[in-house]
């Protein structure tokens, strides 16, 4: 069945006022300064020096009541702004659509306690159209903290200016404590679905079909779903994979849950390389975070050495070498990510793209410039020495490849916290001590060409 997707998107505008209106405002800003110095020139000239401050410091208290007044820049119909995982909720009289997080390229933030002008923020889009919102309409919901916060989540790509500025571990912070507070609004004892499983044709956020159960573990559920066209995620493939993650009962688990899932979503929406598994949605339905990523027609390379046994060097190769230039990209993002999990069960071989590979499952991953952690994530077997102590590098990712490889090679798993000794390359990428190791992906490639 052909699957129809969203064809070019169309880009709507918000104007918060007629554009005539807005013009008129500016001109009126424009004209302040000589209107300033023509007061201060007569009232100096007429009146005392005391009382020429007095009266000059009424006129600009008056012009500074009258130009932020919610009155002069906002219509009887105020503008409503809601974030979402999809993107951004703007409603009024003029507009009611989505503009999704993908279109985002800038947001500029005007938001001071003082000011002649009138707080706004302002959304520019791929396309050049600019979305401007006064803070006088939207403060009750959204503060610039949360906005940033989501921005950077969902939108890394987009460039931040203006009076609001949040590290990317304060950002990760504030946009936890919203998806705990739509938690906390919300009774755990009213699931809709009661049953653990979702069953064939449960429709998920309006856009997935769930069409069967691709993997199970004690946290949540992997799910193959069919896509509904939607205007709010343009380019859906036909089929994706909806991960869903149970949620904790009780908050101070739930509040790590949500956390972690959050760090691997800020880490993915950073990504985009062909080696890499793509992320589309991330979203919360019936106690229940899902995140929806690209589906792979093909096997782990776990699952292809149970079929097919060892496989020979110039395969191997070939595959580390792919291993190599997907976890580059990685290393080489500002800041660098590590992902930390690289095993045989996180590596697909997509049939579709001639034997090419995906890596996936983030949740190991750490962005080099946050704090280190003393959690020891990952399989033992494919853990270097200095992940026990809770030290995350790229050293750790390349023990990982020599690892994999060794798995490749032999059809078994290397013991832990050994130096494999399949073959010399491989031996030098799962050295205990990090200094003998490779010092970075580019050398072991160079190795590998060698078996190719």
């Amino acid at each position: 069945m052909k699957h129809e997707t969203a064809k070019e998107p169309q880009y709507l505008v918000l104007k918060p006022l007629l554009t005539e209106d807005a013009h008129q405002h500016w001109q009126i800003f424009s004209a302040i300064p000589p209107i300033l110095a023509i007061v201060l020139t007569g009232v100096a000239s007429q009146f005392p020096f005391p009382l020429a401050v007095c009266i000059v410091c009424l006129f600009i208290g008056f012009l500074f009541y009258f130009f932020t007044s919610s009155n002069v820049f906002t219509s009887s119909n105020r503008s409503q702004l809601e974030l979402k995982a999809k993107g951004l909720d703007i409603r009024d009289n003029r507009l009611d659509a989505i503009m999704p997080w993908e279109w985002l390229t800038k947001v500029e933030i005007r938001h001071r306690r003082l000011s002649l002008f009138p707080n706004y923020v302002t959304f520019t889009f791929k396309d050049g159209t600019d979305i401007l919102i006064l803070w006088n309409d939207i403060k009750e919901t959204i503060d610039s903290t949360h906005l940033v916060s989501c921005v950077r989540t969902w939108a890394p790509h987009a460039e931040i200016i203006g009076d609001a500025q949040l590290t990317k571990s304060e950002s990760l912070a504030s946009y936890t404590e919203l998806w705990l507070r739509e938690l906390s609004t919300t009774s755990l004892e009213k699931r809709l679905r009661q049953d653990q499983l979702l069953t064939t044709g449960t429709i998920l956020n309006e856009i997935y079909t769930v069409k069967e159960i691709l993997s199970g573990g004690g946290q949540g559920t992997a799910y193959l779903a069919e896509t509904t066209a939607s205007p709010h995620l343009p380019g859906l493939p036909p089929l994706v994979v909806a991960k869903e993650f149970i949620l904790p009962d009780n908050e101070r688990g739930r509040k790590k849950a949500t956390d972690d899932l959050l760090k691997e979503v800020a880490i993915l929406r950073r990504i985009n390389s062909p080696l890499i598994v793509h992320l589309y949605d991330f979203f919360l339905e019936d106690l229940r975070a899902y995140l929806v990523v690209e589906y792979i027609e093909g096997c782990t390379l776990r699952q292809l050495v149970r079929q097919y046994g060892k496989i020979e060097k110039q395969e191997v190769a070939r595959i580390g070498d792919l291993l190599c230039q997907a976890l580059l990209y990685l290393h080489e993002l500002s800041p660098a990510i590590v992902h930390g999990d690289v095993t045989p069960d996180n590596i697909m071989i997509d049939r579709d793209r001639n034997g090419s590979i995906k890596l996936m499952d983030f949740d190991a991953s750490q962005e080099l410039t946050r704090n280190k952690t003393n959690t020891v994530v990952g399989k033992h077997s494919y853990m270097a020495p200095e992940q026990f102590k809770g030290l995350l590098s790229q050293s750790s990712d390349i023990y990982a490849v020599g690892c994999t490889l060794h798995f490749l090679l032999t059809g078994r798993d290397p013991e832990p916290l050994t130096e494999s000794n399949s073959h010399r390359i491989i031996s030098k990428a799962t050295k205990l001590n990090k200094a003998e190791r490779y010092q970075n992906l580019q050398e072991l490639r160079l190795d590998l060409e060698q078996l190719r």
